[in-house]
């Protein structure tokens, strides 16, 4: 009892561990999910808390949604940072998870993240364009908003790599589906297009998009939409030679931009007022507002332009050596771009090939996986045949083993029918027999009943006394024959073949009225049945039965009725 209590004890302690222990597990990932909304803008550091947190506890209970949720997050949050090395180092964690956990849709989603880092924020077209180019084709059955978003930023990339036609086209597809993509999305795509046509001076297909889009921003007090296209409206300006007014504008729009906090288009707005002072021949304004956009801009990659343009604003205002100075640092730049850009292939080329090596020795480990899959299916297929052989042979044994009874037991009581048949046989024998002796016996009688009537009549009428007295005598016979011990032994001989022989030979110290009592006994006779038939008195008919017992030297529990329903049966059975 003891043991079997401390091994329930021990079950129960196992089960509510791990029940435990999965209850523990559903409430960190569950404050893992509920730290997805918890991002700050406006504070870096209550960002990067909630990143880490999230990050420490995704991998203490190895959730692997969490993990991949974070490292995707930490990579955008550093590709605004624009810091390269952690973006490639959160982006090669994101994929060694996401190997062993593959979910199309996550893929896509990162895809599309971590094109638009490379994209905007670390200024590399080429490398966002491919990212850009492996989520399209993986969102070949996915819906039509995805799409359409990933074929904009694609059309982006085209743009600023200066494929303006490849882009427009690809937006015009874009817009084609605005009943997907949603009004403001389509707004968005629609600014897209007519920087498109800005950068290939078209401002008479750039101004009318322009216009649609201030309309939008002001219906919805979107201030965002109507900011940006008020900004690009300024450019249209100088681009139609409009200067004073693409002056005024910016300024205006400017105003606007610091107000509201809209630091993004800041050095695109200075570098459209340099441009716009710069053609009316205001070289200080130019040159103040083009250095402004340097010091503003969150685009490395727009520098060495600007300081191109620096330098000669300050060739055009004779300051030569400025001029001079703003090309070295041009070529600094372009240096150190090209450095970076060095060290960004590097980087990124060395995550790819990681990337390719995880994804190899993934496939290898799933290969190997299936060859043990389908090794233990031939296994169990083995196993299963061999026991369903197993089971027909031990069933066709079985089988044979109950036919072979079947036919010993079928033989046997085709035996014993044939035996019970010849035993039938023998007792209607028997019993024909029986019957004919009694019609003889029966016959014998009418024959003698008929003679002493005969005499008794001659008697009476001759009135004879000696022929009465024969007569008498004749009667006294008759009635002594009935008894005969001869008739008894010839009808019990003719019911149970054999019984008086059996007796004598099993029991030679019976007498002859003692075996003559054992017959009446068996014939079902009682005492006093036995004494009428005998002409003798009851207690004679006892005593003779009780001394047959004592002769045949049978147990006191034995009757000797039983014991002649016993020979009998024996008998029959031989």
């Amino acid at each position: 009892m003891v043991p079997r209590n401390a091994f329930l004890f021990l079950w129960i302690a196992l089960v509510l561990s791990y029940s435990a222990q999965s209850q523990g597990r559903e409430t960190i990932i569950k404050e893992v999910d509920s730290l997805n909304c918890h991002f700050h803008d406006d504070d870096a550091n209550k960002t990067f808390e909630n990143l880490y947190s999230r990050l420490k506890k995704s991998q203490s209970v190895s959730y692997a949604h969490g993990l991949l949720d974070t490292y995707n997050d930490l990579m955008w949050i550093y590709g605004r940072q624009q810091n390269l090395d952690s973006v490639l180092y959160y982006s090669s964690k994101y994929e060694a998870i996401e190997t062993i956990n593959p979910n199309k849709r996550h893929r896509i989603s990162y895809l599309m993240d971590k094109g638009n880092v490379f994209l905007y924020f670390l200024g590399h077209n080429n490398e966002g364009l491919d990212i850009y180019s492996e989520a399209y084709k993986l969102a070949a059955e996915e819906d039509d908003l995805i799409k359409s978003k990933i074929r904009a930023n694609l059309a982006v990339g085209y743009i600023q790599k200066g494929q303006y036609d490849k882009g427009i086209t690809m937006l015009k597809q874009s817009l084609n589906d605005s009943t997907s993509i949603g009004e403001r999305y389509k707004h968005v795509q629609l600014s897209h297009l007519a920087l498109a046509y800005q950068y290939k001076k078209k401002p008479e297909k750039s101004t009318p998009i322009l216009h649609k889009m201030l309309a939008y921003g002001k219906k919805h007090q979107d201030i965002q939409m109507e900011l940006y296209s008020t900004h690009l409206l300024a450019h249209d300006y100088f681009l139609t030679g409009n200067y004073q007014k693409a002056i005024d504008s910016g300024l205006s729009v400017r105003k606007k931009l610091i107000a509201n906090g809209f630091n993004r288009f800041m050095a695109a707005n200075s570098e459209y007022l340099a441009d716009s002072y710069n053609a009316i021949g205001d070289a200080k304004q130019a040159i103040y507002y083009l250095e402004d956009a340097i010091n503003t801009t969150d685009n490395l990659a727009d520098i060495p332009r600007y300081y191109k343009s620096l330098g000669e604003f300050y060739k055009n205002s004779g300051s030569l050596m400025s001029a001079i100075h703003s090309y070295e640092k041009r070529e600094a730049i372009i240096d150190s771009l090209r450095a970076l850009e060095k060290k960004k292939f590097t980087g990124l080329y060395d995550t790819k090939i990681k990337y390719i090596n995880q994804t190899q020795e993934t496939q290898r480990v799933l290969l190997e996986k299936d060859i043990l899959s389908e090794k233990n299916g031939r296994q169990k297929l083995y196993i299963i045949s061999l026991s369903i052989g197993l089971s027909c042979l031990l069933m066709i044994i079985v089988s044979f083993l109950i036919y072979k009874k079947y036919h010993k037991s079928k033989k046997t009581v085709v035996a014993l029918k044939q035996k019970e048949k010849e035993v039938l046989k023998n007792h209607i024998k028997v019993r024909e027999d029986e019957l004919s002796a009694l019609l003889i016996a029966q016959t014998k009688s009418m024959e003698e009943l008929t003679t002493i009537e005969h005499n008794l009549c001659s008697a009476i009428r001759h009135n004879d006394a000696n022929d009465i007295i024969a007569v008498k005598e004749s009667l006294s016979h008759y009635i002594a024959s009935q008894g005969n011990y001869d008739i008894f032994s010839e009808r019990i001989g003719s019911q149970y073949p054999g019984i008086v022989h059996q007796l004598k030979k099993e029991h030679p110290k019976l007498s002859t009225n003692e075996i003559k009592h054992c017959l009446l006994l068996k014939l079902r006779l009682s005492l006093k049945e036995s004494a009428q038939l005998l002409n003798v008195s009851i207690s004679t008919v006892k005593m003779t039965r009780n001394r047959a017992k004592a002769k045949m030297n049978l147990p006191e529990e034995l009757s000797l009725k039983e014991y002649l329903d016993q020979i009998v049966n024996e008998e029959i059975l031989v």
